[in-house]
C-alpha cells in the first residue's frame, strides 16, 4: 500500500529540525518531497508556479524573515497552510 504523498517547503528551517520532520513523516508511512526555500525570490516563485501542499517555518527565525514567508503567503492562505515550529523555550509563553 502506497502512502500518502505530499510536499513541503522548508522556510529557512535548520537541517536538523528538516531531518526530524522527514523522519515523523516517513514513520507515519507519508512520502515527502520536499525543498528548502531560503530566498524570497525562490519562495515567490514556486507559489505561484507550483504551490508545495504545506509551508514549514521556525517561529523562532528573525522577525524579518517570518514577515517575509506571511507576506508571501497571503494570497495562498487557502489553499496552502503554514506551519510555525515553536521550541520549548517558548511554550510557556503561549500556555499563559
Amino acid at each position: 500500500m502506497t502512502g500518502l504523498k505530499i510536499s513541503v517547503c522548508f522556510w529557512n528551517l535548520d537541517q536538523p529540525l528538516v531531518e526530524h520532520v522527514l523522519k515523523t513523516f516517513e514513520e507515519g508511512g507519508i512520502v515527502v518531497s520536499y525543498y528548502h526555500c531560503k530566498e524570497r525570490s525562490v519562495l515567490h516563485d514556486r507559489l505561484k508556479e507550483d504551490p508545495p501542499d504545506v509551508i514549514i517555518a521556525d517561529f523562532d527565525s528573525p522577525a524579518k524573515l517570518r514577515k517575509i514567508v506571511e507576506q508571501e503567503m497571503e494570497p495562498y492562505f487557502s489553499e496552502v497552510p503554514l506551519i510555525f515550529f515553536v521550541e520549548g523555550k517558548n511554550e510557556s509563553k503561549i500556555e499563559t
